[in-house]
């Protein structure tokens, strides 16, 4: 899977925290990005897809090292 592979680069170079469960994440996030399509259609609004992806990119930021 793209997505866990390029967490798992990031972490093996210091940039995501070794706390970070890279393969939970990677599943998150088009777990996120499909449920909030399917949302958004369903409710024909795009706030539910804006929610779901930017709270798994921002829980995704927070193992970021800074």
């Amino acid at each position: 899977m793209p997505i866990r592979s390029g967490l798992a680069r990031m972490q093996a170079r210091g940039e995501l925290s070794e706390r970070a469960d890279v393969t939970a994440l990677a599943t998150a996030l088009p777990a996120a990005i499909r449920g909030g399509m399917l949302l958004s259609q369903v409710r024909r609004s795009s706030t539910a897809y804006r929610h779901a992806v930017s709270t798994v990119i921002d829980h995704i930021e927070s193992y970021v090292l800074r």
